[in-house]
């Protein structure tokens, strides 16, 4: 029995196992120079299921933390604002503070409102603040023109061109969180309990502080200070009441806060003292009204006596407020009835009594500021947790994503060197067949 010996069949078999093992050794080299095992899915079929599921989730995640980031950095410059809004507040506080004391010189309370003035202009301009080209607290009507507009110089009043809708909302992981605040919120304009906004206070504490030099009064002479106002500590109706300004007070005396009573003629009696001997007494039948004709209200009678002593009264319907105000100090005294308490009033008025009753309104809106920014603060809070919980996710789905992907550099390092000296064993071999002759099989 004869055999036969193919060379062909010995060469190929070289060459296969060479170029096997060529290829493994290129694989090899490919995953230590990217630090890769799986780049295409060729590579590992049974692993790119799970690999593109892990990097969905990773550019999915990724972009939800980018956007809770961006919405926590507006909301951190919508913070920024609200912190300069209530330190300036704040100062002006102290301001009015330091100015409610007659101890402090009417020269030197010029020169404190002028400090006051230059809060109300830094308050406008926070107000007017923008953030990525977007006015903060213009709502949802942003312009190119600030919201927030001033009349005069120094400021007068002050308009809002914007709205109070939200500007911007996140929704994440089933909620919905507000990117801002309003003008409303965070300076108390326009509030529905119709107390005054941030301009309006900023502005009666200037002009009380510019109004309190020496004035003349009803050309008496009598050197005096200025701006005295009187209002309503509260609405004067009573809980779920509304007072009619032009019913008669016979009808509303029981509507009143402070059940209204007359004295015993059956009439409101009550006399405002001003100037220096000043004295006028005013006498309201039940018939009158709060504020309805000028001739037969209170509103009325005491603004017929205006030029003789000072005083002009109004009443805010919105408020339910009465409101009396004069440039000199004045004192009002009940004669008969209870006037002065069920109209909320103090008995006297002065610029020191008017400062100090501002402070009020200071505290007001330092308050709103405050309850605005704390808003804001829980936003924010709740934007970095889920920042944190995106990144944390990421992190993790990053350190899946590197178990399926990344090669094991010492692994890889032993398999190219067996695979080296293999080749190298095959193309020796390969080499040692390609020398035999025919002799050398006989």
């Amino acid at each position: 029995m004869s055999m036969r010996i193919s060379t062909t069949d010995l060469f190929d078999q070289q060459t296969f196992a060479i170029d096997n093992l060529m290829f493994t050794q290129t694989q090899l080299g490919n995953e230590l120079s990217g630090g890769k095992k799986l780049v295409q899915p060729s590579d590992d079929p049974s692993q790119i299921s799970q690999d593109l599921q892990v990097r969905s989730a990773i550019a999915d995640t990724t972009t939800s933390a980018t956007n809770t980031q961006q919405a926590s950095d507006e909301l951190t410059e919508v913070d920024s604002v609200m912190g300069e809004l209530t330190s300036a507040l704040q100062s002006a506080r102290q301001l009015a503070v330091s100015a409610a004391s007659d101890v402090m010189d009417p020269s030197n309370k010029l020169g404190v409102a002028n400090q006051v003035e230059q809060i109300l202009q830094q308050v406008v301009s926070l107000a007017n603040s923008k953030y990525g080209g977007q006015y903060l607290f213009g709502g949802t009507d942003n312009t190119s023109t600030p919201p927030v507009q001033t009349t005069g110089t120094p400021i007068s009043s002050v308009t809002f061109t914007g709205n109070n809708a939200q500007t911007g909302e996140l929704y994440a992981d089933g909620e919905s969180i507000s990117l801002s605040t309003t003008l409303q919120q965070a300076f108390n304009f326009n509030a529905s309990d119709g107390s005054l906004n941030v301009f309006q206070v900023l502005t009666n504490l200037r002009n009380t502080l510019n109004d309190s030099g020496p004035i003349v009064v009803n050309g008496a002479g009598t050197s005096v200070t200025g701006n005295s106002i009187d209002q309503s500590a509260q609405p004067v109706n009573g809980a779920g009441q509304i007072l009619d300004p032009t019913a008669s007070l016979t009808s509303q005396a029981n509507s009143f806060s402070t059940p209204l009573t007359f004295g015993p003629l059956g009439n409101l009696q009550f006399e405002i003292d001003y100037g220096t001997n000043g004295q006028f007494d005013f006498t309201i039948p039940p018939t009158d009204s709060i504020d309805g004709n000028p001739a037969t209200s209170v509103v009325g009678a005491i603004n017929a006596q205006s030029a003789t002593t000072g005083v002009t009264a109004t009443w805010d319907q919105r408020t339910q407020k009465l409101t009396l105000s004069s440039n000199a100090p004045y004192t009002i005294t009940d004669t008969a009835g209870n006037f002065t308490s069920a109209m909320g009033l103090t008995q006297q008025a002065g610029v020191t009594d008017n400062l100090s009753r501002q402070l009020g309104d200071i505290d007001n809106v330092i308050t709103a500021a405050l309850v605005s920014r704390s808003t804001v603060g829980q936003s924010m809070d709740t934007l970095n947790t889920l920042t944190n919980r995106y990144n944390t996710s990421i992190t993790n789905d990053t350190a899946v994503q590197s178990q399926i992907e990344d090669a094991s550099i010492p692994s890889v390092i032993s398999q190219f060197t067996e695979t080296q000296t293999a080749l190298q064993a095959a193309y020796s071999t390969t080499t040692h067949l390609e020398s035999k002759t025919l002799m050398d099989y006989l």
